[in-house]
């Protein structure tokens, strides 16, 4: 292959949306994986993406398993999965209704303060807060601030893209390179590397959120139970695989065009880099998947009707990741459970008690009652609640009534036959 002077191309940066093109590996479902993966192919000759779900009985298939992600639904799970303090929770959830159909917080939080009656240093500190959810950016009040929140998330940023992304951002606008060099004390060369990796942010992190599009899933990961244990592997009729085409990559290899040579070792090392974020996509999902059915066994083996307490916080302690980290690993991320995919998020149960009881033990028991009630005098929600006092679960009768709708059972009135 020859580079003519007439294939030549400008390569020329400017802070915009349409010039970035990242590709958030790990928090995506298979299916946008594959169509972003297949994009990348797309501009890689020497790339091809292989994707095959093994044919299997959808008859299962329902509403409730058909992906509508919502992103103030997303955000608001992080919310309550966490648990912050109710003044904590309210000054997020104020700041989540403020947020624009991007993911961006266009209004001043000075205009939020006046109009909610909430301290500006509170609504400082859950912006700070917010500003850690997945995905990761949401809640930014622009461009670079999204940016500039993606580098500082990121533990392997290169050191000198925080400096580039706000003391540099006017020059980074104007192109001016060499200003660019010389105000971060840096050459020619650890510009590109910064710049490489500047190009690799997302500047619409919430699109996959805003998107009404429908999308069915696909599970990565098999749950087996053999001598009473649970343990996971990948599954792999829901796995992604990519292939690169070493044998047309050695042949055009041998070209003496410098030109040529770049552009074979830029094809190179985008497939090597999409292979090592695809790997680490499963090690993590396999790892946090593990943790998950090995704390969950005696629920998923049936020996429990309930799942034991367990927090996206305790999860990410015991693991050594960050919340968000276990956040984005357990949403869209599915397990193969008796032929049918469990999504790794029901996995977790927060406790509504001072000694643990887990929320799945409440909604079981509350189950129970109302399916062995007498059908002509049907439990009022307060006789419920002193039913479950009798069996030690002390919660009040509006909690019976939030949880008997979570499970969608009518009032008493509506269930006399």
């Amino acid at each position: 292959m020859v580079f003519t002077q007439e294939m030549q191309q400008k390569q020329v940066l400017k802070l915009t949306p349409s010039f970035f093109d990242g590709l958030t590996v790990l928090k995506k479902s298979v299916p946008a994986l594959f169509t972003d993966l297949v994009g990348k192919a797309r501009q890689n000759p020497f790339l091809s993406i292989h994707y095959q779900v093994a044919e299997m009985d959808d008859s299962w298939l329902s509403n409730d398993l058909v992906s509508s992600e919502n992103l103030r639904a997303v955000l608001e799970q992080q919310v309550r999965l966490e648990r912050y303090a109710p003044i904590i929770q309210n000054g997020l959830l104020v700041i989540i209704d403020q947020l624009d159909g991007e993911g961006y917080l266009r209004v001043p939080l000075e205009q939020i303060s006046d109009e909610e009656d909430i301290s500006l240093q509170h609504l400082q500190e859950c912006l700070t807060i917010l500003q850690t959810f997945d995905p990761i950016g949401v809640g930014a009040r622009d461009l670079a601030e999204s940016l500039l929140i993606q580098a500082r998330m990121d533990p392997s940023v290169p050191q000198g893209v925080t400096a580039l992304l706000t003391n540099g951002r006017q020059l980074l606008e104007n192109q001016d390179y060499g200003a660019l060099c010389q105000q971060l004390a840096i050459n020619q060369t650890e510009l590109e590397v910064l710049l490489d990796y500047v190009k690799q942010l997302n500047p619409y992190p919430c699109a996959a959120y805003t998107t009404e599009k429908t999308q069915y899933i696909t599970a990565e990961l098999l749950l087996k139970i053999e001598d009473n244990q649970c343990t996971v592997e990948l599954f792999d009729e829901g796995l992604i695989s990519l292939n690169f085409d070493q044998q047309a990559f050695d042949q055009m290899a041998a070209t003496q065009d410098t030109e040529a040579q770049r552009f074979l070792a830029g094809q190179e090392k985008q497939y090597l880099n999409l292979k090592r974020l695809l790997n680490n996509r499963y090690d993590t999902l396999m790892l946090v998947g593990q943790y998950l059915v090995t704390q969950q066994s005696a629920y998923l083996m049936g020996a429990t009707p309930a799942l034991k307490p367990l927090l996206v916080k305790d999860v990410a302690a015991h693991l050594g990741f960050s919340s968000s980290t276990i956040s984005r690993t357990i949403n869209n991320h599915y397990l193969m459970w008796h032929n049918q995919p469990l999504e790794l998020k029901q996995l977790i149960s927060a406790p509504i008690r001072s000694d643990g009881e887990s929320q799945s033990t409440v909604l079981w028991a509350i189950q129970e009652i109302v399916n062995h009630e007498d059908r002509e005098h049907p439990l009022s929600d307060e006789k419920m609640q002193y039913m479950l006092e009798a069996q030690s679960i002390q919660i009040s009768r509006r909690t019976v009534t939030k949880y008997r709708q979570k499970l969608k059972i009518p009032a008493a009135a509506k269930r006399k036959e």
